[in-house]
């Protein structure tokens, strides 16, 4: 057998969602839609200047565009944000809680990690032996030579 690592052809944007004018296109696609939709809809009713409403999606590509400039996820880490804010908030809800008495979600964040502690006794058992001289909870990745 041989000790080396096999290695893959890797390319800087076969992770990366794909943009027009630094907006993704999806996004860009729904806020497009939606607007010339409400122009069109406004229009219908207040007349030819309703026409005007299709630029208020101007504002919120710009916003989008400003969002994604260092992260191309950025969207998405915003609607992960909000879809836990609202869950958390409909379990106080529900709950009666009061929100000053409930307690702080994953150390006052609002974003879930992808972490297994609870689901799994491995997981406590692992983290409660002690370690050896020289070792570390958490193991770096291989540097490639």
């Amino acid at each position: 057998m041989s000790d080396e690592k096999a290695r893959y052809p890797g390319f800087n944007g076969l992770g990366r969602t794909a943009a027009i004018w630094g907006v993704p296109y999806m996004a860009m696609l729904v806020v497009v839609v939606a607007s010339m939709f409400m122009g069109v809809l406004v229009a219908f009713f207040v007349g030819p200047g309703g026409l005007l409403f299709v630029f208020l999606g101007f504002p919120v590509l710009l916003w989008f565009k400003h969002i994604c400039e260092t992260d191309d996820q950025g969207l998405w880490i915003m609607w992960l944000q909000f879809r836990c804010r609202f869950y958390f908030w409909q379990l106080r809800i529900r709950a009666g809680v009061n929100a000053g008495r409930a307690a702080p979600n994953f150390g006052n964040t609002s974003a879930l990690a992808p972490l297994r502690y609870g689901r799994q006794r491995r997981v406590f058992c692992d983290f409660l032996q002690p370690l050896g001289k020289g070792e570390r909870r958490l193991r770096e990745l291989d540097r490639e030579p």
